[in-house]
């Protein structure tokens, strides 16, 4: 069984997507000048406890493999 990860699309400009994923080969390519970075302190429960609006996201995560949110929130 494989644990859900969370890394975030990072550049000169900021955080542009969040990717929640089963797999780092599931990650999307990412944009120019931008870099996907693992946040290994992830815990998925600790988010969900923080921010309950996370359940549908995780959901789609677990369902497909991944899911990719925008940083204003939005799923993409």
């Amino acid at each position: 069984m494989h644990q859900l990860l969370k890394f975030v699309e990072r550049g000169v400009y900021g955080t542009t997507r969040i990717a929640y994923v089963l797999q780092p080969k599931w990650l999307p390519p990412v944009a120019d000048g931008m870099d996907w970075y693992n946040i290994g302190s992830f815990s998925a429960a600790d988010e969900l406890v923080s921010n309950p609006r996370l359940k549908a996201i995780f959901q789609v995560a677990l369902q497909k493999g991944f899911a990719i949110v925008a940083a204003e929130g939005r799923i993409v």
